[in-house]
């Protein structure tokens, strides 16, 4: 019997580092449902997401976006919304500045 659970991850300010924000358990797939960026700051900031498979490490070749955010807007992670993680896939982030931009995203964990 399939099981499923659903996710949210909410991450006010995202940090000036790459950091891991999500990284699927032990399950059959985790798929992204809907992915969020608000910038709360007076400028504009830029939003970098990676979704690193297991056993790797972020790069080039597993960068999914890089917006720009204008200050005080918000926008859709279309890029990225619909994709699909296995055990051990993780979700990276990183802002141009720490306290300005919030992140939020709906994962559905799917265990068999």
């Amino acid at each position: 019997m399939m099981a499923t659970t659903y996710k949210d991850r909410i991450l006010e300010q995202v940090p000036a580092t790459s950091t891991a924000i999500y990284t699927a358990p032990t399950v059959s797939s985790a798929h992204i449902m809907y992915a969020t960026v608000h910038n709360e700051s007076a400028s504009s900031e830029t939003l970098t997401i990676n979704i690193v498979q297991s056993g790797s490490s972020v790069a080039v070749s597993n960068q999914y976006l890089s917006v720009d955010v204008g200050a005080g807007k918000s926008r859709v992670l279309y890029e990225i919304v619909g994709r699909v993680l296995m055990t051990g896939d993780a979700i990276y982030a990183v802002s141009t500045d720490a306290s300005s931009l919030n992140l939020s995203m709906g994962i559905k964990e799917i265990t068999s």
